[in-house]
């Protein structure tokens, strides 16, 4: 929360700095983060209005328009449950990125149909984010997801076949955080090593 609090101040701060005109590029890039600031702090309301604020200004840029649309989808999704709604403002996210559906934007519409218990298209968006995904860490969320629908849908075979999935990305991302560790460690020993270089050298 307190590093929350923090950011809150320091955008503050920015957003009266002379550069901050109204409807400049710094304006809207730091009214933007104060709001995903109030939304990964838990303040759906306050994230919810600022949000559809900045979406009403017509000046404001595509990149934000765009990315408001996942953040409200979230919003529909976590706070007020209205899971339809944030199928639909990913579908608006989606008609308007010439790249494709993010990861994010799949796993909320795969997590809205699931709580829909429409578990057919639940299966198919973390499939699609699955097969997408660069990331372990969504894969290893994926693989677990995909294990329970798949018993949910009667396909034991494919049941096996994501929970060995499941294992290995879980497995992967033990060691990566082993080897984060052992590297911070390592550094830690590093710079306590040349202190103690530095103190003996002084007593020469």
């Amino acid at each position: 929360r307190n590093m929350h609090d923090e950011a809150e101040r320091i955008l503050q701060q920015c957003l009266k700095h002379p550069s901050c005109t109204e409807h400049g590029k710094m304006y809207f890039s730091v009214s933007y983060d104060l709001a995903l600031n109030a939304l990964y702090s838990g303040d759906f309301v306050r994230a919810d209005s600022m949000i559809s604020a900045l979406l009403q200004d017509s000046l404001l840029p595509e990149y934000y328009r765009t990315d408001a649309l996942l953040q409200l989808a979230k919003i529909q999704l976590y706070d007020k449950e209205n899971y339809l709604k944030a199928i639909e403002l990913c579908d608006s996210k989606i008609a308007k990125c010439a790249y494709g559906p993010t990861n994010a934007t799949l796993n909320i519409k795969a997590d809205s149909y699931y709580a829909l218990q429409e578990y057919d298209s639940a299966y198919y968006y973390f499939n699609k984010s699955l097969e997408s995904s660069n990331d372990m860490f969504t894969k290893c969320s994926d693989c677990r997801k995909l294990v329970e629908l798949s018993i949910l849908l009667g396909h034991s075979d494919q049941a096996n076949t994501y929970m060995e999935l499941y294992n290995v990305m879980r497995d992967s991302i033990y060691e990566y955080d082993k080897s984060k560790e052992l590297a911070e460690i390592i550094q830690r020993q590093r710079i306590e090593s040349y202190k103690r270089d530095a103190e003996i050298r002084q007593t020469v």
